[in-house]
């Protein structure tokens, strides 16, 4: 067992401080990190939340404490919580993006070969022409919501095939795409494998905001990826496209 003590305001003011702008670092990295989930439309993980809520309870029992053992696993539980909040957002939200992009990379393109007789996508391909590369998926979509003559089935399944059809005829011209998105890929697990392992680790960051800072590359290559192909709005739909593809309809 430590010594405990009794410490004084200004040792408590100081890390009161330091603390406070803990909280003022990750809230500002929150932030930026919801606009990509939003950009992305991948819903915000509630465990990041959640952690980002209970590490708040110890944030208090800092401002309470006088004694130096009592301060010291407040700060550590803080410091715990906090990490597991950044660590949830970065791992869940590149999580969702690979298997977008495993979709685009791995199965795309064998859907487009063995769907291409049983569907007709040139109401698909009348709509892009007319309303462009980022606006063509939700008119469509729209389309074929309200078409009552065909079942929501098929609507969902004319919806993914079509996707995967203008994709593969009007965004992917030559193995280029492919080759950046295996790069993308393995970039991205491997920075996910180090932070999931790095909980481990005994020496890990205490500074909120360095998870993130870590996959700035890779969001980067990935924004270079949609902006290069143009399709930032079928990425979008990857995860409903996905959903909507049964294993019956790519037999």
């Amino acid at each position: 067992m430590f010594e405990d003590r009794y410490i004084s305001d200004i040792e408590l003011d100081l890390i009161q401080k330091k603390y406070m702008e803990k909280v003022h670092l990750f809230l500002n990295m929150r932030k930026k990190a919801q606009e990509m989930f939003y950009d992305f439309c991948i819903p915000y993980p509630y465990q990041s939340e959640n952690n980002f809520r209970d590490s708040w309870f110890h944030y208090r029992k800092i401002y309470k404490s006088r004694s130096v053992n009592d301060l010291f696993g407040q700060t550590a539980m803080f410091d715990e919580h906090l990490q597991r909040a950044e660590k949830d957002m970065v791992v869940t939200f590149f999580t969702r993006i690979c298997r977008r992009l495993e979709f685009w990379y791995k199965e795309a393109n064998e859907i487009y070969k063995t769907m291409s007789e049983r569907f007709n996508a040139d109401q698909a391909e009348q709509i892009y022409e007319m309303e462009g590369a980022e606006n063509w998926v939700l008119t469509f979509y729209s389309m074929l919501r309200n078409n009552s003559l065909i079942s929501v089935l098929d609507r969902e399944h004319e919806f993914a095939y079509s996707c995967v059809h203008i994709f593969q005829k009007y965004h992917v011209k030559d193995n280029i795409f492919y080759i950046e998105v295996q790069r993308l890929l393995h970039h991205i697990k491997k920075k996910i494998l180090e932070v999931r392992s790095g909980g481990a680790d005994i020496k890990r960051h205490d500074e909120p905001g360095i998870y993130f800072e870590e996959f700035t590359e890779c969001t980067e290559n990935l924004i270079h990826l949609y902006q290069s192909y143009n399709f930032l709005s079928l990425f979008n739909v990857t995860d409903m496209i996905i959903s909507n593809l049964f294993h019956e309809t790519i037999k």
